[in-house]
């Protein structure tokens, strides 16, 4: 059984789980019975009937931030994009089936080498 997690943690989004049956025990018809029966059919469909009832809330800070003093992080725009630049050229080693056999297997000093050659290059 497959519970997903691997599609989540997939950042090349490479992975797709897709659910054709569920086995489980013997549900006894008691009042709640249907509600079981169709959250197991949505473990299959993805869709949950009757369950969207949450309520969401806006809110400015936690209280206890305001009490506290503490101001919430501002974004630094400039630090972020050398950032996201940094990643991007990392991701030609990240999708290198090779240099992640490196990755797993290999010294760290290889590894290295490997992706930083990828990168420059």
């Amino acid at each position: 059984m497959y519970c997903g997690a691997c599609v989540k943690a997939c950042h090349l989004a490479a992975i797709k789980v897709e659910r054709t049956d569920v086995h489980h025990s013997d549900i006894p018809e008691t009042h709640l019975s249907t509600q079981w029966k169709d959250l197991i059919d949505s473990l299959k469909t993805s869709v949950m009937n009757g369950v969207d009832r949450a309520v969401f809330r806006k809110t400015e800070n936690l209280k206890a931030q305001k009490f506290m003093g503490i101001e919430p992080p501002c974004t630094d725009e400039e630090a972020l994009a050398a950032v996201q630049e940094k990643i991007n050229a990392l991701m030609p080693a990240l999708r290198s089936v090779k240099i992640r056999k490196l990755w797993e297997t290999g010294s760290p000093e290889n590894t290295a080498a490997a992706v930083k050659k990828k990168i420059e290059g």
